[in-house]
């Protein structure tokens, strides 16, 4: 019997050694639960290789699904690409070619750089320079303060030669900078009283319009528009509130009355005056002394 006791107690001890273990796991477990739950709240922030960045803003069009040759690539560090590697290609507005590993782009992707001959762009691109730009970008352009205060600003338009699209509004600097486009601009005033700068820019537009339609139904009539008369303001918000004009003040004697006093002061001095003569000698009798008659 002796024997049978020690024996449960060896399983009793090994059930409990068991228990700790499962009761560690469980807590480890949950412990790495949390933390993925945390880290999937709150992910780290994703460094962008600036170069990468730049490629995917300005890509013009893109080649995928591209395998390489032996000896044709090599990555940044120097090795060699190897043989049917997945790659694809982007081509930029500025007339550059990146390629990358990757059927198609993805986070995973990285530059790869040709060795075995150039490609027909770059060869094209180093004998005879970046191509001029044919493409033109609309852009606004938004008044400065140098602008409120000289009162008006200048703003350019595009349209595409021989077709019926639209103008649109672009920037300075894309003024003539592809042969496909006709160009043109507007004074556009935008500060000073509201009639005066609705007709400055009924003017303008109507210039504009002969050299390229459509223009003025991308100007709203005061757009950008300050008004430079604050007194003018100030009364129109007075009528929409209601409020009465101010009586005109005007001065009597140095001293400012309101214009109704002003009448009767102009009375009381009137009446003063007509008293003053009631006073004075009968018309044809002369005043003098006590003594000053005689014949």
């Amino acid at each position: 019997m002796a024997r049978k006791k020690k024996k449960k107690k060896k399983l009793h001890g090994k059930k409990n050694k068991f228990a700790k273990f499962t009761k560690k796991s469980k807590k480890q477990s949950n412990l790495m639960k949390l933390a993925k739950m945390i880290s999937d709240k709150n992910p780290q922030p994703v460094s962008v290789n600036p170069q990468m960045k730049y490629v995917q803003e300005n890509t013009m069009r893109a080649v995928i699904n591209l395998v390489t040759r032996p000896k044709e690539f090599v990555y940044s560090s120097g090795k060699r690409v190897p043989r049917g590697i997945a790659y694809h290609c982007h081509y930029t507005i500025n007339f550059e070619e990146f390629f990358m590993t990757g059927a198609k782009h993805n986070q995973y992707s990285e530059f790869i750089y040709k060795v075995d001959r150039q490609s027909d762009i770059s060869a094209y691109v180093s004998s005879n320079g970046k191509p001029q730009k044919l493409a033109v970008f609309p852009s606004i352009t938004r008044p400065t303060s140098d602008d409120y205060q000289k009162g008006f600003m200048k703003r350019y338009f595009a349209k595409k030669v021989n077709e019926d699209g639209k103008p649109f509004e672009i920037a300075v600097d894309s003024v003539a900078k592809s042969p496909l486009y006709s160009y043109t601009s507007v004074v556009w005033f935008i500060s000073g009283t509201k009639q005066s700068v609705l007709e400055k820019n009924i003017l303008s537009v109507a210039g504009a319009e002969t050299q390229m339609k459509g223009v003025g139904k991308l100007l709203p009539e005061y757009q950008y528009f300050r008004n430079k008369d604050v007194a003018d303001i100030q009364t129109r918000v007075k009528d929409l509130l209601g409020i009465p004009k101010e009586k005109v003040l005007k001065s009597v004697n140095n001293t400012i009355l309101p214009e109704e006093d002003t009448n009767k002061q102009q009375t009381t001095s009137n009446q003063a005056q007509g008293a003053g003569a009631a006073t004075g000698p009968p018309p044809g009798v002369m005043s003098g002394g006590a003594g000053g008659g005689g014949y």
